[in-house]
């Protein structure tokens, strides 16, 4: 198993926000674009986040393929202010949705991402966080004892 963690800092988050990410459901989605990896969330439809990755930064591959096991995401939810917690969610992908994250980070790392800030600044001029989860190429809901998943199974890739 492979833990991914996620942590959210909102400044003064509300209920609303809190309740959220204990209770609602979780959309989950990678879009890769111009070589950029993008996890994308939709926690309940009160909280939307683009988060780029880049496997490049890290100095070895150390990805363990998910041949019969998942990943897990741990979300720590946190005020800006005060760094204090205010919410912790664990979530289990299922198989498919984990191997389309280990292919895509293993593309990633294998081909590299260069000029990775000024295609990252490109993206993120061009795109919103909603259009980059239409863009899409695997999502999986979380939604209490609900787990749905979607890989697509071509591999292109968008680019800016």
């Amino acid at each position: 198993m492979h833990i991914w963690d996620r942590v959210i800092y909102i400044t003064e988050p509300t209920k609303q926000e809190i309740d959220a990410v204990q209770k609602r459901a979780v959309d989950i989605r990678l879009t890769s674009v111009d070589g950029i990896l993008f996890v994308c969330l939709n926690i309940g439809g009160v909280l939307s986040f683009d988060m780029p990755f880049n496997m490049c930064l890290y100095d070895s591959f150390r990805l363990e393929e998910p041949a019969g096991h998942r990943y897990v995401m741990l979300i720590v939810f946190a005020d800006q202010r005060t760094n204090v917690i205010k919410a912790l969610r664990v979530i289990g992908f299922d198989e498919s949705f984990s191997r389309k994250l280990y292919e895509l980070c293993r593309k990633q790392w294998n081909e590299g991402v260069a000029d990775y800030d000024v295609k990252l600044q490109a993206v993120n001029a061009n795109y919103t966080t909603q259009q980059l989860m239409q863009k899409c190429c695997a999502r999986f809901v979380a939604d209490g004892n609900r787990l749905c998943s979607y890989v697509r199974e071509d591999n292109k890739e968008d680019k800016t």
